[in-house]
């Protein structure tokens, strides 16, 4: 095999591992610091502000209602744990970077 037969054959793996991984759908751990209540976000890395409707956040960082019984009795109460505007989260980044999801918060 001469260097150019070589050379072609590397570039072929390349672009065939390129490939690969781009339809692997991995996913990337990343921070962020939540920057409006309806859920947009800036990751702390490069500073990119996502938008909301690109984040899903989990009902358990929302408010919301929930029934309870307590003696029998059925109630309706509001839980209030929506993120405040500035928390760190714990974000995980579809490849492609066109979902992201609030999977923790940090103190």
């Amino acid at each position: 095999m001469g260097v150019y037969d070589m050379a072609s054959l590397y570039d072929a793996i390349k672009k065939a591992v390129a490939a690969y991984m781009d339809n692997a759908g991995l996913s990337d751990l990343l921070y962020a610091t939540l920057v409006s209540a309806a859920g947009s976000i800036r990751i702390e890395k490069t500073g990119v502000v996502i938008p909301s409707n690109m984040v899903d956040l989990p009902d358990q960082y929302t408010n919301r209602q929930v029934d309870i019984t307590i003696d029998d009795v059925k109630k309706t109460i509001t839980l209030h744990d929506q993120l405040p505007v500035g928390s760190r989260v714990v974000v995980i980044k579809k490849q492609g970077g066109q979902r992201y999801a609030i999977v923790g918060r940090l103190p």
